[in-house]
């Protein structure tokens, strides 16, 4: 909490507020290429060039604006309420998330089993995805475990708008391992 003291006469009493010291929110913009502006996905101004690395530096209440390009990547999100919002391009959704070698980030919470998820979300009270396209087509799973999940919200809440999820399968050699 801020402390804040303002003198109520001359003899100095001070009259303390208290008031939290909330930051206030951010936006983060994204790109594959690391390099955009809060205007422009082709700015040259130097930036962050993954999805996860602006989910580690902000807080709850921000909002994290992904430019179009491909971010090869899985993302989660611990106790944060965020927003993730692809920049669209016309109709389309051209923020693309599509991890290779894919490894488990959580786990169901009823039976225990490991979850490659691309987006994880865990433990968190509000967490928006807008505008994206998640794809586990190069996911590189060699075996029936991890269990493969597009978006996966653990002990969590949310929203997902506008948002594409596919290719959520294992390669042909795993066939007899589909859920």
């Amino acid at each position: 909490m801020k402390i804040t003291c303002l003198p109520a006469s001359l003899l100095s009493v001070c009259i303390c507020l208290l008031a939290p010291a909330e930051a206030m929110a951010v936006t983060r913009v994204i790109d594959d290429d690391g390099r955009a502006s809060a205007v422009s996905c082709d700015a040259a101004t130097p930036t962050l060039d993954s999805i996860q690395s602006a989910v580690d530096v902000s807080a709850s209440g921000d909002t994290i604006l992904v430019c179009p390009g491909v971010y090869e990547e899985q993302v989660k999100i611990v106790s944060k309420d965020l927003t993730i919002r692809g920049v669209t391009s016309g109709t389309l959704n051209v923020a693309l998330i599509q991890p290779r070698s894919m490894v488990a980030n959580s786990s169901n919470t009823s039976s225990g089993v490991a979850v490659a998820a691309i987006i994880a979300v865990e433990d968190s009270g509000s967490v928006t995805l807008i505008n994206l396209t998640v794809d586990a087509s190069d996911n590189g799973l060699t075996r029936c475990d991890p269990t493969l999940i597009g978006v996966f919200y653990r002990n969590a809440s949310g929203r997902i708008e506008a948002t594409t999820v596919r290719n959520i399968r294992l390669g042909p050699a795993l066939q007899e391992c589909q859920s």
